[in-house]
């Protein structure tokens, strides 16, 4: 009898750890989410947090003026299986470490010198998810710059593969050769009515673009081309649904 006491009581510690793990187990899937179904019918998943940067500096002048140079960046950080997210990490991490801080803060003294009022000065940066599929994930820069004159606004895409944490370029993920791509852009622009009557050569700008540099994100099924502040006129980025343009990747 006592035996067979000490083999039940330890068969429920067992059976207690047993739960135990299998409630961690739970949790963590359900913390990870976001499950994607591979070609080959295998379970894969991924999901992603955001590391910040936080470079807010106050400059105060010798009449109590002061003006906040506010400095902050939010870096997208990818976690999961695929082999190509460690890569994919790499990219947007050199990304971030290419913005200037300090010129802003260069800005800012100067001016709170010359006797500038209270202000806040801003140059603020954010990486996101926008769309992703089972084998790719497209993510969107925006960054908001003010320095008290012309503020500026830029967006960029970048759309990764994955399984190899390479970019993709417009016809991988469309199907459409470079120059058909290019075609559809430039009709875009075309039926822009901001682009009549001005003084701007389409075809020489869109020809003139690298296939390699295309600034482009996914919307769900939509092909978004992004023009660069001040290639027309205006410090902010365009952006454009490429008709007849879809996605065929996975």
């Amino acid at each position: 009898m006592k035996g067979e006491r000490e083999n039940a009581g330890k068969m429920k510690k067992y059976l207690g750890k047993l739960l135990s793990l299998l409630m961690v187990l739970v949790m963590v899937v359900s913390v990870w989410g976001n499950i994607a179904v591979s070609a080959d019918e295998e379970y894969t998943w991924w999901d992603f947090y955001h590391t910040t940067t936080d470079k807010v500096k106050t400059f105060t002048g010798e009449n109590g003026n002061s003006i906040i140079a506010n400095c902050y960046y939010e870096r997208l950080v990818l976690v999961g299986l695929q082999k190509g997210i460690k890569k994919i990490n790499k990219t947007l991490k050199k990304c971030v470490k290419k913005l200037d801080y300090k010129s802003l803060y260069a800005i800012a003294e100067e001016d709170v010198k010359d006797g500038r009022e209270n202000a806040i000065y801003n140059d603020n940066f954010k990486q996101e998810v926008h769309s992703y599929g089972t084998d790719y994930v497209s993510i969107i820069e925006n960054r908001y710059w003010w320095a008290g004159g012309v503020s500026n606004s830029f967006t960029q895409g970048y759309t990764f593969d994955l399984n190899t944490g390479k970019l993709l370029k417009p016809g991988k993920i469309t199907g459409l050769s470079y120059k058909e791509i290019k075609e559809k852009y430039k009709k875009a622009l075309k039926d822009d009515p901001d682009f009549r009557g001005m003084d701007f050569d389409i075809d020489k700008y869109v020809d003139g673009i690298k296939e390699a540099d295309f600034n482009y994100y996914i919307n769900g099924d939509e092909f978004v081309a992004v023009m660069a502040p001040y290639t027309f006129y205006g410090g902010w980025s365009r952006t454009y649904v490429l008709d007849g343009v879809s996605i065929i990747y996975k």
